[in-house]
């Protein structure tokens, strides 16, 4: 299928929104989840850095599905 072959370029466009999410509009967020993941006495680092790592990955997530998606739609919108 056509998305299979694009897979490089969807993985490099979402490599691409995701850090500019993360530099720019989700920027704020990310520093205040971490700010209060961290203050929290209760969590050791590595449940800090699981926390964390979930948080990237569930963006992360969010980029491919919402990207994907978007291009199919596109794609069968055109085939019609």
């Amino acid at each position: 299928m056509l998305i299979k072959w694009l897979e490089p370029v969807i993985e490099a466009s979402c490599d691409e929104i995701n850090n500019d999410l993360l530099n720019n509009e989700d920027k704020e967020m990310y520093e205040n989840v971490m700010r209060i993941v961290k203050e929290n006495k209760h969590l050791s680092q590595d449940d800090v850095f699981e926390i964390e790592n979930y948080f990237l990955l569930a963006i992360r997530n969010a980029v491919v599905v919402s990207y994907t998606s978007g291009l199919r739609d596109g794609i069968n919108i055109y085939r019609k």
